[in-house]
């Protein structure tokens, strides 16, 4: 079943706002959700995939840990259950599966894929990646050239630049980065630097 994008707006601001009492985390939904329609039109993606990601990326960053636990498979919570900031995105995309009957593979992906980077990267979730950090709200200057070569120069290079500015912010606060953020970030250091032309 396919529920249309005011109805799942409707739901994560029940969700967000009426019961977690998170109006920010709302409004970055939306700001998310507005700069991925842009690069979605930009680059060819399917904006109902865009919109639907955006939109309910973060839907279960408010939760407690028990909530992430049931809703993460046991794998994934074993590995990354000191980490609600990467947990999140595991159990996000298990709930809407099961709440909304979300099934399509490409946005269940991008919304996995949004904290911890990928090197099988979709179009959606590219998008996705970038969004959460290049959106308006986010002030400071790494965001803004991230959203401004997104926008202007190539999804590759906007999506390098993203990865390698989470990972350096985890080295500067004594974390490590997961493998997958490592492997990610030489992953599309290897696109941009040996294939300038792919601006995707």
């Amino acid at each position: 079943m396919r529920y249309s994008y005011r109805f799942l707006k409707k739901w994560v601001k029940k969700i967000l706002v009426d019961f977690h009492h998170d109006p920010l985390r709302y409004q970055h939904l939306l700001n998310v959700q507005e700069l991925g329609v842009k690069l979605a039109r930009k680059y060819g993606a399917s904006i109902y995939k865009v919109k639907t990601a955006c939109l309910l990326h973060d839907i279960t960053k408010d939760e407690s840990l028990e909530f992430h636990k049931y809703y993460t498979d046991p794998l994934d919570f074993a590995q990354y259950q000191h980490s609600i900031g990467i947990l999140h995105s595991f159990s996000g995309a298990n709930f809407i599966k099961s709440k909304f009957k979300i099934k399509d593979q490409t946005i269940l992906y991008a919304i996995k894929a949004h904290t911890i980077g990928s090197t099988d990267h979709n179009l959606t979730s590219m998008i996705l990646y970038v969004s959460d950090i290049g959106e308006k709200s986010r002030s400071y200057s790494d965001a803004l050239q991230i959203r401004n070569t997104a926008l202007n120069v190539g999804l590759n290079e906007a999506v390098l630049m993203a990865i390698n500015l989470k990972t350096n912010y985890l080295i500067k606060n004594g974390k490590t980065p997961t493998k997958n953020s490592l492997d990610s970030l030489e992953y599309f250091k290897n696109i941009v630097n040996n294939d300038p032309n792919n601006i995707i």
